[in-house]
Order: C-alpha cells, then sequence, then structure tokens
C-alpha cells in the first residue's frame, strides 16, 4: 500500500534524473575529463551490490600500477578533501574509505564530495597516482570517466525495482546503456543461471558474473583464524550494511546458534548500542560464544570495544571471484595500459 502512495514521488524523481542526464548528454551541462586511467565502480540502487569488495579486488588486480581510491566518504563528519592513513578516524573519514586504506595500505585513499576536485588535489600531491578508481560514482555526471563498471545484484534483476522513494533505485534503469562493464554480483555458482538471458538483457555490453568468497574472520586484536572457528560456536553476528543476507547464510552454515542485530546501513553505533549487543550476548549464549560483523563496521565499532574484549570479536574478511576473470582482467589492464600510452603520446 505505501509503495502505491509513493509511486508518484517516484515518478517525479524519475523525470528530474533523466532531464539531468539529458542536459548533461546534449552538453548543456559540462562533464569534466582527465588524462589519466578514471575508473568508475557504481550501482543503480542504494547499495547492497558489493561495491567495496569489487572496488578492492580492481585495486589488488592494479597494484603494480600507483594507484588512488577515491570515495565520497559517506556519513563523515569532515568535509572536503580528505588523505585516508591507516589510522584515521572513521568519523572524519567514513567507514568504507578507512576499511579500503586498512585492506590495502599501499594503496592511496582519499574522499572527497567533488570528484573533480578529489582527482586534482590526488594528482597536486607529491606522489600523484597513476590510476584512479572512483568507487561509488556512476551518479556524479560532473565527471567523465575512461570505464565504467556498474553492478547489479543477481537477484535484484529478478525483482520489480523502483526509483526512491517507492524503492531502493536511485538512477532510471537505462542509465546501464552508459556502462562499459555490466558486472552481476552475488550470483550462483556457474552453470547454475540463466546467463544468455542476462546477457540478452543487456545487450551490446561486456557482461560478467561474480560471488564473494568468504576468506577467513580477523580479531579485532588483529589475528586471522579459519571460518571452521565458527563450528559449533553461539555467534551474535553485528551488522550495519544495506544487505547481509549473503553473510548470515553463510554464518549459519557453521554456527550452532544465530542472534543477528541487524541495522541500518553506515549505523552510527553508540554506547548504548554496544551495551544492548553485549546484554543479548549475555541471554543469548554466555558460553562457547563469538561476536561477528563485517569488515565495514569494524572501523566504527573496534575503538566502542573495550581492549579485553577484542578477543571475542571478529570480523569476517572477504573478496570476489568473478567468472572469466581473465578477460574480466584484461579489459581493465589494457584499459589501463592503452590511457597510459596515450597520455605520454602527444
Amino acid at each position: 500500500m505505501w509503495r502505491i502512495i509513493l509511486l508518484p514521488f517516484a515518478w517525479i524523481y524519475g523525470i528530474v534524473l533523466t532531464l539531468r542526464h539529458l542536459l548533461y548528454d546534449w552538453g548543456i551541462l559540462s562533464s569534466s575529463k582527465f588524462e589519466q586511467p578514471i575508473i568508475v565502480i557504481g550501482n543503480l540502487s542504494l547499495g547492497g551490490t558489493g561495491k567495496s569488495p569489487h572496488t578492492l579486488y580492481l585495486a589488488h588486480l592494479l597494484s603494480n600500477y600507483k594507484t588512488a581510491i577515491l570515495s565520497r566518504g559517506y556519513r563523515r563528519q569532515s568535509k572536503g578533501f580528505r588523505l585516508v592513513e591507516v589510522d584515521s578516524n572513521v568519523w572524519e573519514t567514513g567507514d568504507e574509505p578507512l576499511m579500503f586504506k586498512r585492506s590495502n595500505p599501499e594503496v592511496m585513499v582519499s574522499v572527497c564530495e567533488d570528484r573533480c576536485e578529489g582527482i586534482r588535489r590526488l594528482n597536486a600531491t607529491s606522489s600523484p597516482p597513476n590510476v584512479i578508481l572512483l568507487d561509488d560514482a556512476y551518479q556524479h555526471r560532473k565527471l567523465q570517466p575512461g570505464l565504467s563498471v556498474l553492478l547489479f545484484d543477481y537477484k535484484s534483476l529478478n525483482q520489480p525495482s523502483f526509483l526512491i522513494p517507492a524503492g531502493n533505485r536511485r538512477d532510471v534503469m537505462n542509465r546501464w546503456k552508459k556502462a562499459d562493464i555490466i558486472l552481476i554480483t552475488k550470483s550462483p555458482e556457474r552453470g547454475n543461471y540463466k546467463e544468455l538471458s542476462y546477457r540478452d538483457k543487456f545487450k551490446g555490453k561486456e557482461v560478467f558474473f561474480s560471488r564473494y568468497e568468504y576468506k577467513h574472520l580477523l580479531s579485532f586484536d588483529g589475528k586471522e583464524s579459519p571460518l571452521s572457528i565458527m563450528k559449533d560456536k553461539s555467534i551474535v553476528l553485528v551488522t550495519g550494511i544495506a544487505d547481509s543476507n549473503a553473510l548470515k547464510n553463510k554464518v549459519e552454515e557453521y554456527a550452532k546458534d544465530l542472534n543477528h542485530m541487524n541495522y541500518d546501513d553506515h549505523h552510527d553505533f553508540t554506547q548504548n548500542d554496544i551495551v544492548n549487543i553485549q546484554k543479548n550476548m549475555v541471554m543469548f549464549a554466555p558460553e562457547k560464544s563469538i561476536y561477528l560483523t563485517t569488515s565495514k563496521d569494524r572501523t566504527r565499532l573496534i575503538s566502542m570495544i573495550s581492549t579485553s574484549e577484542h578477543k571475542n570479536w571478529f570480523s569476517i574478511e572477504i573478496g570476489v571471484e568473478i567468472d572469466e576473470s581473465e578477460k574480466f582482467d584484461k579489459l581493465i589492464v589494457n584499459y589501463v595500459e592503452r590511457t597510459q600510452r596515450n597520455r605520454f603520446v602527444h
């Protein structure tokens, strides 16, 4: 019922978005273009497609280059351009940029609301990057990327899709046509999805399928453990991400009992939240139990947990597995190599 009530507002929003895109497409509103390789990783929804692990995948793929990640720094309490360090405060950088930096310390990570200004500031540093990955910038039309990777959640493609506020889509669906690569995330194992029908849906585009790869647990005091330590444990799973279903399903494969405390995406945890989580643990399973969270939530939780408790808190570290990864990797690297060559040939 509520969706029907909100549909007129979604239609108005869609008209405004379409007009805005047309103004950029017609050149009435201008976009900036940079010489160096600029790769955008984005989606059409409010979240839940796996941008962060795929951004880290690209950063690892391009580790032979001087690579930087530029993010908006959603819900940070600072403004303007800022370089992110391993020991930065999450409230000044945002959770995802800090996670990027701590997961890949050798990569330059920065935040700036204005992506064009952020690129200019990165290029003005003493050691400017050769490649810049723009996390969640598909809607940032002031910038013209060299290559755009658009992510769709596998299940969402089989479900009705509505613009906000009637749904969680933040852009018009036909914007996929402007992407260079379509990446369908959280897919089943190859052979268990309708590959041809999805390729037909995005005809003329390079289409790839990926899924999460759960690697290991990392305690808050920095010790790695295999996933098997969850076996026969009672687990309190604490999440503040857009879509925690895949993680919950994975943990259920191991846990004896699971209590999932699910918060909104980018939730600002308070000390009262921590008290409630710990009370919940005592009531749920005081023995043979652990706290489990995501890498992103870890950046917001770790400073709020006493160091004596760090051994009982874990984040689950994930990567991505991409079908036809050699072809995907080659598309990315070839773009970077080609753009680099053209940049220096005048």
